[in-house]
């Protein structure tokens, strides 16, 4: 009987455990290109827009796959489908083994994509399951500190050891890792997926959330905030803050790692002043434009060494403005569409990577040399104007929103 006991307390944390570290594991592999990025592009060929193509894909895939995965997860269970989306992230790292053309290498990322796809939701789905609702936002706020250690390891501490070995060895250990990792998901989730109740069809869901307006602009315009961390923090900002301060990238790999932990620290907070004001457009009107003027002062009145720490905790700590976007957009839906309305949201905030990456690649191509190799601070500049400027029109179009539902309400 105290065995029974013990293995009913024990297993649903080694669940937990097994989701949770998987969710560190897709951070790394979505921040690493940024430590490996000249040794892929001499790999592979690339240049700068190529190499946007290349680590944007992820986000294609990502956002692509997220209403699908959490059907099937629903339907199948977390058992079958967990482990199958850390084997497609280990495949999608198969290709950087081997130098080829720039294609197989691409086709992977989006392959990393759609599997990391499945760790936030397989999260969700096993502290669902597993826990009472009353612990669901601690211990999701335990999970999100762990995937962000994971964004940690892959910037400096990534580049450590791959100053020490070979970049493709460091490619083939998060290959084995990841198999580990698969192994222990497949034996300690659980197999039986949650009473389905009757469901709207999929496909009336999409239609019904497509055709409202509110939610689509929200999507659009959260999405036009999103550089700083898929953008900036994620891939460009090392080599960037290397130009700026003229150091190396051991020195400086560890920096954007600060949005990480700024995000952090801010989505309790923001989630919290949001929640208990009510007033969801102006908490994500000023999150922006705190954002912008941060961004505008890195890029062109760049602060001290000293004080580049806290303008970087501080960007992310606006990053979490997607926390009130995504809450409100479930206000415009019926109760029954809350559910996907929040995965739709989510999923079109993260495609917009696709597009930040690929714009601030071609726009460091920018010039009469169209292939280039190597890339000045001044190029940079140019390149990273994408994010301010995103910024402010998706800043812009909430206070739009916020004044337009005023006079409605009036």
């Amino acid at each position: 009987m105290i065995k029974e006991n013990k293995t009913q307390i024990t297993m649903p944390w080694l669940a937990w455990s097994s989701v949770a570290l998987f969710y560190a594991y897709q951070y790394i592999l979505r921040v690493f290109p940024s430590i490996v990025m000249p040794e892929i592009m001499a790999s592979y060929q690339m240049n700068a827009s190529l190499f946007g193509q290349y680590s944007g894909i992820y986000y294609i895939g990502y956002g692509l796959a997220h209403l699908p995965l959490g059907f099937w997860i629903d339907r199948i269970g977390p058992r079958k489908i967990m482990p199958l989306c850390c084997l497609l992230c280990i495949v999608g790292l198969a290709p950087l083994m081997v130098e080829s053309i720039a294609l197989y290498p691409i086709l992977g990322r989006l392959l990393m994509g759609i599997g990391s796809s499945g760790a936030i939701l397989g999260v969700f789905k096993i502290i669902r399951m597993a826990f009472s609702s009353s612990k669901f936002s601690r211990i999701l706020g335990v999970t999100v500190t762990i995937g962000l250690v994971g964004a940690l390891y892959g910037s400096q501490p990534f580049y450590h050891l791959i100053q020490q070995y070979n970049w493709q060895l460091c490619v083939f250990i998060l290959m084995i890792a990841g198999f580990i990792l698969a192994i222990g998901m497949y034996w300690t989730l659980p197999d039986i997926p949650q009473p389905q109740q009757e469901k709207t069809p999929l496909r009336l869901q999409i239609r019904e959330i497509l055709g409202n307006r509110n939610v689509i602009l929200i999507c659009i315009f959260a999405g036009l905030m999103v550089a700083p961390l898929e953008g900036f923090a994620d891939i460009w900002g090392t080599e960037f803050l290397m130009r700026l301060y003229d150091q190396s990238k051991a020195q400086m790999a560890f920096y954007p790692s600060l949005i990480f932990i700024g995000m952090g620290i801010g989505a309790p907070l923001i989630g919290a002043l949001s929640d208990q004001t009510g007033r969801y457009f102006t908490v994500i009107i000023f999150s922006g434009l705190v954002m912008t003027i941060s961004f505008l002062i890195l890029l062109y009145a760049p602060p001290s060494l000293f004080w580049l720490p806290m303008i970087l905790v501080l960007i992310g700590i606006f990053c979490a403005y997607q926390i009130p976007a995504i809450t409100k957009a479930t206000f415009f839906v019926s109760e029954r569409l809350v559910g996907f309305t929040t995965a739709f949201v989510n999923m079109v905030i993260m495609m917009f990577g696709y597009f930040y990456h690929g714009a601030i690649g071609a726009m460091l191509n920018l010039g009469p040399d169209s292939v280039k190799t190597m890339y000045t601070l001044a190029d940079f500049k140019m390149g990273l104007s994408v994010v301010p400027l995103g910024l402010l029109i998706g800043s812009l179009g909430f206070i739009w929103l916020h004044f337009s539902a005023q006079q409605r309400s009036g």
